[in-house]
């Protein structure tokens, strides 16, 4: 804990450096090896004694050493060692903050609706379709929890037996895990996965030679999964941006079949 606010502080004290335009202060900066020789704290006391400089000896003139030579045996010699530390990143939580706010607009791309009518199956073509929604999650360092609520609406048209053509559409919520790597202090890479419920409603209108009959079908028991990936960009203190691809399938209605949905998602997030 202590070297992940000691990383963090250095962080901070790089982006004050480039708002004021200063040099960065560097929090641990490795000590100067002393041009003095020190001693170790555990010794021997003769060593002690004989690094002492003591008393001159009466010397011949020939053989007088300088006082400025006489040093410590190296054997007593202590070096400082050289301090080092590993940088550790920040976790998105600590970079963006513990919560998100995030509403978001999808477009749904075109597909096939498979009715079945009778003994047969029909594939109807879809039409773009359009998405709206609202996500909100704690984090919990790199990792987040959180719920998903949607409603989307798309309309497909198509033949069964004679022409019809007809809506869906879908108002779902769902318990969400995600996932996020942090690329930059800004950006980072978001990944989900979410489990839940969903109200389908399948409106179908088929016209007959005599006259149209209006089929409509709905279902309070589909379930529905998501697979969600995209970029999250912290653009201020609390606002961040997300762009992203989702998949999402939800379980059979009545004579229709199974759906896959794949949805371009745009967010703005409020992070606090």
């Amino acid at each position: 804990f202590f070297k992940r606010m000691e990383a963090r502080a250095m962080s901070l004290s790089k982006k004050m450096a480039g708002f004021s335009g200063t040099e960065p202060i560097q929090l641990i900066t490795p000590k100067k090896e002393s041009s003095s020789p020190s001693l170790p704290e555990r010794q021997a006391p003769q060593q002690y004694y004989n690094a002492l400089p003591g008393l001159p000896e009466p010397k011949p003139a020939s053989s007088f050493v300088p006082e400025s030579n006489r040093t410590v045996p190296p054997s007593v010699v202590y070096k400082e060692p050289e301090e080092s530390y590993f940088e550790i990143k920040p976790t998105v939580e600590e970079l963006k903050g513990a919560f998100q706010l995030r509403p978001f607009v999808a477009l749904l791309s075109p597909d096939e609706t498979r009715y079945e009518f009778g003994a047969n199956q029909f594939s109807l073509s879809e039409k773009t379709g359009a998405s709206v929604g609202m996500i909100g999650y704690r984090r919990f360092g790199n990792w987040s929890g959180g719920l998903r609520f949607g409603y989307l609406r798309k309309e497909y048209s198509g033949s069964v037996v004679f022409p019809a053509q007809g809506e869906l559409e879908v108002l779902s919520w769902s318990a969400q895990i995600g996932y996020s790597l942090p690329l930059k202090d800004n950006l980072s890479l978001e990944s989900s996965f979410g489990l839940g419920h969903a109200s389908t409603i399948h409106e179908i209108l088929i016209s007959t030679m005599s006259s149209p009959h209006n089929y409509k079908i709905s279902t309070d028991s589909s379930l529905t999964f998501d697979l969600g990936l995209g970029l999250d960009y912290k653009f201020s203190e609390v606002m961040s941006a997300y762009l992203g691809y989702r998949l999402m399938g939800v379980s059979d209605n009545g004579p229709f079949d199974r759906m896959t949905l794949h949805l371009f998602e745009v967010g703005l997030g409020a992070n606090f």
